[in-house]
């Protein structure tokens, strides 16, 4: 951290990680409109989910792990999020789908029921791959992408049993003669195949040509529907055949099949199913998100097609024009006083806080003074069983977090990259020296690990260096043989890879701060709660650059407060003129962080800023504003971080004597937690470690004990409203009505 006086700079480390967790404004600003169910779309909604793990042992594709989970993971969405029947959902899982299954299935359960103005969902998890078209569209290309079907075991190179994309579109094109409200979303990739980093990849090795089976289905397809090949190969230059088209990745990307935690799925099925059902907005906006959301776990950029000549990009997802309340699960079965409850709503930062101990609620909205409470008892994937107090339960209802657990035993999970050889066993002893840190070694050559995996200990390998610059176009890559870290999807940690040559325990020993960094910043993050608390609570970061108008580039905010009924109550820097949310700080402009206190009563702050290697660095409060002028008095330190209620509080403000600027270009993000009592401990530990210094200053090597005393405190205020003292030692809970942890996410960019 560079002191400079009276200019106090935040550095913040390139990488293509980018932002983690980029504003979800629009996800908070659409979800204030979702405060009661309103009536079902009296349209026959149908779906045909299909998703394949079990392929053939061949050398064409490997197995994969999270597809079937992908059509759990939609079947639940659509039944209890948009209405849709369970008979009127048809699944083919591994062996059922196969090319056959497949096809039958679309024209039975698909084209044959459908009615004029009924709503379709076709889901597709599995390998794609690509085949030569002996009619393509596209001079510069002569192929076309395809899916595998189940019983596909031909050799790569040959002649495959792959549905073309040009059958898919046929059958669209029939189903749009019935309804042109479809929706088609295809998890897979349609390029080579195999692993990056701990991601298996989506994408079988490419066949030579497609069968002759396969384009006679196609000429019988163009006699039922009366289309030359001439009128055929004009249709498919417009565009998408009905409806909307949504891919998870471009034609030439890999989509990952990625591993949450304890479960699999596929990064994009997973992140557009837990974004819906908290927000029904339209196709763009949801695609938009997904785009932002997805940056940290995959180089993949999801992509969207609509039937030409209309505006299905701004009409709602899945044709379902019904707000409903935002929730993040449903109960599934009820048996006395115990419920299983699908958790399909948490968001996947924050799924480690969602085992034993957390708490849901009906949604708000739909609940009385006194609501039952389920209590989590366990979770596996995304099913959780729990206790139900105080209060009855019933099928199908939904519920929103009343408080979640963070475990105190919580270890980040470095895995141990075969490139490191003998020495991964020197690195196994010297992580576990470290508190709360796991080493967990790989089961193969193929880089996959039994457990969870946060990060991956690895030597720069020569193949690394080719993946990182054909996958993510990386520049400075590190030096081959030096020792770093990369992320599960195969990306460097900034600022983690030493020299050539490092030998493994002088890594360690370089590499520990940054491990202890990381820690913390998992730690504290599993406290975010912006989408679910109850506080009403707004904050904002803005420009203030030269003589250029002051500029709002990212913001976050409560949307479930009861104190924002609508978004300017909420929103802050309303009046700071128009919005542009770029998300981008130009290098060596001065920002400004805003925060509104929407409550009746005041709130005490704490405020850190976070760069993607995992340093931490102190916002509010520091020297400038309390910690040089308090003393030991606690009611002084806590009033100093006290914001009165219905106030605003910018950090500078006017008459302060620093500005906040960053002199590097990367990511950074800021977290702002809020609570209805002050977090006492964790002053008294950053008034001891601001003795002597002056300014802003990092935490270093005691992160993870200054993170670990705010989430204490935050315990400690969060139990007096939950009444509960018990198995405080296993974990600690955040109550969504005592504490707001909100995050902005921004990119600093060349002036």
């Amino acid at each position: 951290m560079s002191k400079v006086k009276r200019r106090q700079f935040l550095q913040f480390a390139g990488s293509a990680l980018a932002t983690i967790g980029l504003s979800q404004l629009e996800l908070q600003r659409q979800g204030l409109r979702y405060r009661q169910v309103l009536a079902q779309n009296p349209s026959r909604k149908l779906a045909l989910l299909v998703g394949i793990n079990r392929y053939p042992e061949s050398n064409r594709f490997g197995r994969l792990r999270g597809c079937v989970q992908d059509v759990e993971l939609q079947k639940n969405l659509l039944i209890h999020r948009f209405g849709f029947n369970k008979n009127d959902i048809k699944t083919l899982t591994d062996a059922q789908a196969s090319r056959k299954g497949i096809l039958e299935a679309f024209e039975q359960h698909l084209i044959a029921q459908a009615q004029p103005g009924d709503v379709v969902v076709f889901h597709f998890s599995g390998h794609g791959s690509f085949v030569t078209d002996p009619s393509p569209i596209d001079p510069n290309s002569p192929f076309n992408s395809t899916f595998v079907p189940a019983d596909d075991a031909s050799p790569a190179g040959g002649v495959v049993k792959d549905i073309m994309g040009q059958t898919l579109f046929l059958l669209l094109y029939a189903l749009r003669q019935k309804t042109e409200n479809v929706t088609v979303v295809l998890d897979s990739c349609h390029s080579g195949g195999g692993t990056r980093g701990e991601i298996l990849v989506r994408a079988g090795e490419p066949g030579g040509s497609a069968s002759p089976e396969e384009f006679e289905y196609q000429k019988q397809w163009l006699t039922r529907l009366n289309l030359t090949k001439e009128q055929f190969q004009a249709e498919r230059r417009k565009g998408a055949a009905a409806g909307v088209v949504i891919a998870s990745a471009k034609s030439d990307q890999q989509a990952a099949d990625y591993r949450f935690g304890d479960f699999n799925a596929g990064a994009f099925t997973y992140l557009l199913t837990q974004y819906l059902w908290q927000e029904t907005s339209n196709v763009e906006s949801a695609i938009a998100s997904i785009k932002n959301r997805i940056r940290p776990l995959s180089v993949q950029i999801p992509q969207y097609d609509v039937q030409p000549g209309s505006n299905n990009k701004n009409k709602p997802i899945y044709f379902q024009d019904q707000p409903i309340p935002p929730a993040e699960a449903v109960v599934l079965n009820v048996q006395g006083n115990e419920a299983t409850i699908w958790m399909g709503g948490i968001e996947q930062n924050s799924l480690d806080a969602f085992g034993e101990g957390a708490i849901l609620t009906p949604v708000i909205g739909t609940r009385g003074a006194n609501p039952t409470q389920f209590e989590l008892t366990s979770r596996q994937g995304l099913i959780a069983t729990a206790t139900i107090k105080q209060g009855s339960a019933q099928q199908g209802q939904l519920l929103q977090e009343f408080a979640r657990a963070i475990p105190t035993d919580w270890k980040l999970g470095i895995g141990l990259d075969p490139s490191l050889g003998s020495d991964a066993t020197t690195a196994a002893r010297e992580l576990q020296q470290l508190n709360r840190t796991e080493a967990i070694a790989s089961q193969s050559a193929r880089q996959t690990y039994a457990d969870k995996v946060h990060y991956i200990l690895s030597r720069m390998s020569a193949a690394y260096r080719r993946q990182l610059q054909e996958y993510g176009g990386a520049t400075n890559i590190p030096a081959e043989g030096s020792i770093g870290l990369f992320s599960p999807a195969l990306e460097v940690i900034p600022q983690s890879f030493g020299a050539a040559g490092e030998g493994i325990e002088a890594a360690m020993e370089r590499l520990s701060p940054t491990l202890r960094g990381l820690l913390a910043t998992r730690i504290i993050k599993l406290t975010l709660n912006a989408q679910s608390s109850q506080l009403g609570v707004g904050a904002s970061i803005s420009v203030l650059w030269r003589n250029r108008p002051i500029t709002l580039i990212g913001q976050s905010f409560t949307p479930r407060s009861s104190n924002c009924d609508v978004p300017k109550d909420c929103e802050p820097g309303v009046s700071r003129g128009e919005k542009t949310l770029s998300q981008e700080i130009p290098l060596g402009a001065p920002f400004q962080l805003e925060i509104v206190n929407n409550e009746q009563e005041a709130l005490y702050l704490g405020i850190l800023a976070i760069d993607t290697s995992g340093e931490i660095t102190v916002l509010f409060p520091n020297h400038f504003h309390e910690l040089a002028a308090i003393s030991d008095d606690e009611i002084k330190e806590s009033e100093a971080t006290r914001i009165e209620a219905n106030s605003t509080r910018l950090i500078p403000n006017a008459n302060d004597d620093f500005v906040l600027a960053s002199e590097e270009l990367g990511a950074g993000e800021i977290l702002v937690i809020a609570s209805q009592e002050p977090m006492v401990e964790a002053l008294k530990r950053l008034r001891g470690l601001s003795r002597g210094r002056k300014g802003l200053f990092s935490l270093g090597e005691r992160s993870a004990d200054v993170m670990n005393q705010f989430i204490s405190d935050i315990d400690t205020i969060s139990r007096g409203t939950l009444g509960v003292k018990s198995r405080e030692e296993y974990y600690k809970q955040v109550s969504t009505a005592k504490i707001a942890a909100l995050s902005i996410s921004f990119a600093v960019v060349p002036d």
